[in-house]
């Protein structure tokens, strides 16, 4: 069967359909949200006993700027990679630029909106800025979250048994091993299962904007499973997303004994973000990390962290739900 291929004007209109779902869906929760990061790190400070005036002020500017570069390097590394599973995704070239200037933008959005409704989407709104498919973006989004989840998760589990196996750190191998399958699980469901099936068409149905979501999760369907079915692929990403989120964790070495245990607290920090709570585990990397540092260390990392994310605010005009329903209304008439 031959599939008519998408109009501009019902690609945008459909674009415009879904920001507004996801609009309903986020906006009662920024301020909330965006309150979460400095309220937990005014708590800590309050319980630990810490000047948190003092301990800011006493970061040395050397150190911040090898966390903003550590952060950056990372950024870059994971939109080089990105690039590649754009194209193996979508029928528009990004360039470099562009995947760059989506995930800066979109990890400072994940500051306020947490979960793949922040970054993944806010990325994949970036994407079809330049011309892919909103359908496509959201495909090569949720592929790059595959990769960004199973990168951390492989290295910790890797870390683990080579660098620190005590018991208090198992329920951290068992989120990054409970991650890894559930990734993997849902590989395997999509690409034994890339038409929609009458279970899923029954439940998009009681759903609002059904005929939407209807025709984005089946294509998302047919489309994430690329960049991860060719062995070749998946290993050189795998590789690559390993070593960016290696680059990032590098600057933990100011805060302990050695570089290998720098690796250990970076990873920690970052997995134990994964663990399934309302706010994206807000405060739970940061208590985590408490597990091997001590809370002035904590906090100033946190912050570092922090203002490095932050960064991306400087892209985030770039993600503009207004000129798609602009764009979509003109059409409409």
């Amino acid at each position: 069967m031959v599939k008519r291929s998408a109009t501009k004007g019902e690609s945008v209109s459909t674009n415009f359909k879904y920001s507004r779902l996801i609009g309903h869906m986020v906006d009662k929760r920024l301020l909330v949200s965006a309150l979460l990061i400095p309220l937990f790190i005014l708590i800590y400070s309050i319980v630990t006993k810490l000047n948190i005036i003092s301990v800011i002020e006493s970061i040395r500017p050397m150190v911040i700027l090898s966390f903003v570069a550590a952060y950056l390097t990372q950024v870059t590394t994971l939109s080089i990679r990105d690039v590649i599973i754009t194209r193996m995704v979508g029928s528009v070239k990004l360039k470099l630029t562009t995947t760059l200037r989506a995930r800066l933008a979109g990890n400072a959005v994940g500051l306020v909106i947490p979960g793949w409704i922040g970054p993944d989407l806010s990325r994949a709104l970036r994407y079809s800025k330049d011309g892919m498919r909103l359908q496509e973006a959201l495909s090569a989004s949720l592929s790059e979250a595959f990769y960004d989840v199973m990168g951390m998760c492989v290295m910790f589990v890797a870390l683990f048994f080579i660098l620190a196996h005590e018991t208090i750190y198992i329920p951290f191998l068992l989120i990054s091993l409970g991650n890894i399958a559930g990734w993997i699980t849902a590989f395997v469901y999509f690409q034994a299962n890339s038409q929609l099936n009458w279970l899923e068409a029954k439940a998009i149905q009681l759903m609002p904007y059904k005929t939407v979501i209807s025709k984005i999760y089946e294509a998302v369907k047919g489309n994430f499973t690329k960049p991860i079915a060719k062995v070749k692929y998946f290993l050189s990403l795998l590789a690559l997303t390993s070593l960016g989120w290696t680059m990032n964790v590098l600057p933990f070495w100011y805060y302990t004994d050695s570089p290998r245990m720098a690796l250990f607290a970076g990873f920690l920090y970052f997995v134990s973000g994964l663990i399934p709570i309302p706010a994206s585990a807000v405060g739970v990397p940061e208590v985590s990390l408490s597990l091997l540092l001590p809370a002035r260390a904590v906090v100033q990392i946190v912050v570092m962290e922090t203002v490095s994310i932050a960064l991306g605010l400087l892209f985030l005009h770039e993600i503009n739900l207004s000129e798609l329903k602009k764009i979509a209304k003109e059409i409409e008439k």
